[in-house]
């Protein structure tokens, strides 16, 4: 579900490199001073593969991101039959089942795309319950749920995907901020306390 070829982001640090030391090149010609003898580029704000690769290869236990659980009724059930938008204007609360609506969910959290959907629209598509139309075979994800003891797995996995993406989107959109892997992103009132 997540990863891709990078290629296309080495093409462009080696891109922005050779601009670099063209421009300043020709400012040092036009202003007669002596050739570069040493330059070192600092790729701090490059380097976001290091942070990509953890948020992404870890994805089954990064810490979920803090998604409001709205109850809404007095059973409780965390079976799963089809997950939807509760808006799909603002698409910020996802309709888990009868039992839960999840809240909060941030807009960077729909900037990270993958094959042209966000990663969050991915699972609320696979994560349902199907019938193959030539096969009849049924495809339940619940039934992993139950054979693992786990039946908020899938309700944990849409929370630490939302982390995922939101992080993705923060690595490179906004490079500037602080990552690290023991304090990841905190979010009150859907506002990053440090973006």
């Amino acid at each position: 579900m997540f990863g891709g070829k990078q290629s296309g982001y080495w093409k462009m640090i080696a891109q922005t490199r050779d601009e670099a030391l063209a421009h300043l090149a020709e400012h040092a010609q036009a202003v007669g001073a002596n050739p570069v003898l040493a330059m070192r580029f600092d790729s701090g704000e490059f380097d976001a593969g290091r942070e990509l690769a953890h948020w992404h290869l870890s994805y089954e236990t990064v810490e979920p991101f803090p998604l409001q659980e709205i109850i809404t009724s007095t059973v409780e059930n965390w079976r799963v039959e089809k997950i939807c938008y509760a808006d799909k204007a603002t698409k910020s609360e996802i309709i888990y089942n009868s039992y839960l609506t999840l809240s909060g969910i941030p807009p960077e959290a729909l900037e990270y795309v993958v094959n042209g959907k966000p990663a969050i629209e991915w699972i609320m598509e696979r994560y349902q319950v199907t019938t193959g139309r030539d096969s009849g075979i049924i495809n339940d994800p619940n039934a992993w749920c139950e054979e693992h003891g786990d039946p908020r797995y899938i309700v944990g996995l849409i929370k630490r995907v939302v982390r995922v993406s939101v992080e993705t989107f923060r690595a490179i959109i906004n490079p500037h901020t602080t990552y690290s892997r023991r304090q990841p992103m905190n979010y009150t009132n859907d506002k990053p306390n440090n973006v």
